[in-house]
């Protein structure tokens, strides 16, 4: 494997000058001072990019051309980083090859401080597994951004943004707090957009995490400070959520009206209809609730959104004693493939879909979900599920005790 050798200006000159028998005076006629060629082959004086333009052309018209077939002129310009840049894009283009390769390839940039090359080595790699959805390896790379990034002039900024995304996305809200405070600490009000959009992500792991008196705080610096329409509007919503916990069912739903409203909330209105639809359920208002989540799917603006929207109309349908439409609701909702959707939502619609199952008698189906849960889903959820089962089977095969000790022998299996 080709080593990473930097070849400085002063290398490329003297390498032009004995292939040609170039003279350092012959520079003279083209305005450039033989001293001044000697001092940067010496390196006691670096060139800017501009003069090494013009010391190329002066070699293009000195050899008629023929330099061009030892360098081009972007060849002779490049800098260091740019050297190092060239390389691994000529060497390790894939994603593959820089997967199998890459420590070797930090340890070639090393020799040279290399640490932006670095830096963009480990988040092209944790970004890579961030989309297939391997977090472990994703938050490892990430860390070794963060490391990069401390040891050198780096705002490690969008890296804990990462890494507290993926904490999100494993619905380990309290670590993505975490991760969430530490990015803001490089941002200021200066930098609006990134502030309160920040502290928005705050302020809606807070809320995730149960930790109400935590989250308010963010949610009213923003409601009074913040005129960016989206950290507006998402403060609004949380705020419409806040109060639905608190059953202040009246000033939830003025929240979310109000995001209605402005036509500068628009990509908030799904979550607005969402509120809506979640208060109207409360108040057992289900086919109102439904015809609202109908709404709010026009508005979803991911993966992630409208499978909220579609499990929430699944779960009025239950409640209707619906279940063969619920169930076609939770079919539709099943696109898990999307690195956007956090675990919880995940493992809402499992168990959401198991008592659906329950409930139709569907015994052939239940097997099978659990089958995809081993396969496809951490092995927490698969026991929540199991036991969940072992449940149904204690009521349903009460007075069948012998069909009931098949039923939790084949449940040990998994």
């Amino acid at each position: 494997m080709q080593p990473f050798v930097y070849v400085k200006i002063s290398t490329k000159l003297k390498h032009i000058r004995n292939h040609f028998f170039i003279k350092q005076y012959n520079f003279s006629k083209y305005g450039i001072h033989q001293h001044y060629i000697s001092m940067i082959e010496s390196e006691k004086r670096s060139p800017s990019r501009e003069m090494i333009s013009s010391i190329y052309d002066a070699i293009f018209k000195i050899t008629n051309g023929e330099i061009i077939n030892l360098y081009t002129k972007e060849q002779f310009s490049m800098t260091l980083e740019e050297q190092a840049i060239n390389w691994l894009n000529t060497n390790f283009e894939s994603i593959n090859k820089l997967i199998s390769n890459y420590q070797y390839c930090i340890n070639e940039l090393e020799k040279y401080n290399l640490h932006s090359q670095i830096y963009g080595i480990y988040d092209k790699l944790a970004t890579h597994y961030s989309k297939i959805s391997d977090h472990k390896k994703a938050h490892q790379f990430y860390l070794n951004c963060i490391e990069t990034a401390i040891r050198s002039n780096i705002s490690p900024l969008q890296t804990y943004i990462k890494i507290g995304e993926i904490m999100k996305y494993q619905s380990e809200y309290k670590q993505a707090v975490i991760y969430f405070l530490l990015a803001l600490k490089y941002t200021s009000e200066n930098d609006s957009e990134t502030y309160y959009t920040l502290q928005i992500m705050i302020a809606e792991m807070y809320y995730k995490s149960g930790d109400l008196n935590n989250c308010i705080p963010y949610i009213d610096n923003i409601l009074n400070s913040c005129k960016n329409p989206q950290p507006l509007a998402g403060a609004k919503i949380l705020e419409g959520l806040i109060f639905y916990e608190f059953k202040e069912h009246q000033k939830s739903i003025h929240c979310f009206q109000s995001v209605i409203s402005e036509l500068n909330y628009e990509p908030y209105f799904g979550y607005a209809y969402f509120g809506i639809g979640l208060h109207l359920m409360s108040q057992k208002e289900y086919q109102e609730s439904i015809s609202v989540l109908k709404k709010a799917r026009h508005y979803a603006t991911d993966t992630a959104e409208e499978i909220a929207h579609l499990l929430l109309i699944s779960i009025n349908y239950y409640y209707l004693q619906d279940y063969k439409i619920a169930i076609k609701y939770c079919h539709e909702a099943r696109d898990f493939n999307s690195d956007k959707v956090e675990y919880s939502m995940v493992k809402d619609w499992y168990k959401h879909t198991l008592n659906l199952f329950f409930k139709l008698n569907e015994e052939d189906k239940i097997i099978y979900l659990l089958d995809h849960a081993n396969k496809f889903q951490p092995k927490e959820l698969l026991q929540e599920l199991k036991l969940q089962y072992l449940e149904y089977l204690t009521v349903h095969y009460k007075k069948t005790p012998n069909i009931f000790h098949q039923k939790v022998e084949e449940l040990l299996r998994y």
